[in-house]
């Protein structure tokens, strides 16, 4: 009974140095939900590598894409509030606006013409400051806010999230026992390296008038991933892993 005992024990630990040796999570494909899967199944179909950059559409909740309320009014409202906040800070107002000046001469974004026919289907993403001193480059982030709701909805609610297609971080401490030396890499302004379909950029509009007030406020449109869009995390990491994919055997 006792080497029965013993004999167990041994099979249960060596099970688990076997599991932690072999963690099943690292190569097993993640279980998705409908949800997830609609949203994965969008993206994949939508996928695009068009001149040196890869283009991909926001995953919609419903096959042909809602009907969206004209939140016009509710992004200039956000529009006062932020260039009053900005105003208050000399500072942050300067990244703010360089930031966006950024935007429009890197190509991520560009203004709207007055004079062109309205689309039948657009959203205003208001926007506002984040604050990080404790960061070394970028202090100033400019938060598109997708959450913010008109009649009752806002963009993020008719948008699916998509699944998390990022490693368990234990499975990434675990990685570190495979070699000697580990390597880690950023790559900036990975949302803004994407390209989001044509059909979907009205969808992605934003108000600004470099906090001048006796201007009226102009007409932005984004045609990169935007971050602040619930979809924006997993549409950026399922590219990165497609891209990974792509090129695994020429770039081990």
């Amino acid at each position: 009974m006792r080497e029965q005992s013993d004999t167990d024990e041994i099979n249960g630990l060596l099970r688990q140095f076997w599991e932690i040796e072999n963690p099943r999570t690292s190569h097993d494909q993640p279980v998705l939900n409908p949800d997830e899967q609609c949203a994965l199944e969008q993206v994949q179909k939508s996928l695009k590598y068009l001149d040196g950059r890869y283009q991909v559409a926001l995953p919609w909740k419903k096959k042909k894409v809602p009907d969206l309320p004209d939140n016009y009014d509710v992004a200039l409202r956000r529009l006062y509030n932020t260039e009053k906040r900005l105003r208050k800070n000399p500072e942050i107002a300067e990244a703010y606006s360089e930031n966006i000046n950024q935007y429009l001469e890197k190509g991520y974004i560009h203004k709207i013409d007055p004079t062109e026919e309205k689309p039948a289907r657009r959203w205003y993403l208001p926007h506002f400051p984040v604050v990080r001193l404790d960061r070394v480059t970028t202090k100033t982030r400019i938060v598109f806010d997708a959450s913010a709701k008109f009649g009752g909805i806002s963009l993020n609610d008719v948008i699916y999230q998509g699944p998390k297609l990022q490693k368990d971080w234990k499975d990434v401490l675990l990685r570190f026992r495979r070699h000697p030396v580990a390597l880690i890499c950023d790559i900036a302004e990975i949302y803004l390296r994407i390209e989001v379909a044509p059909k979907d950029r009205s969808c992605q509009r934003f108000l600004w008038r470099s906090l001048d007030q006796q201007r009226k406020p102009e007409e932005y449109e984004f045609n990169r991933v935007v971050f602040g869009i619930n979809s924006s995390p997993f549409q950026a990491r399922f590219v990165s892993q497609t891209h990974a994919e792509k090129h695994k055997d020429e770039l081990p």
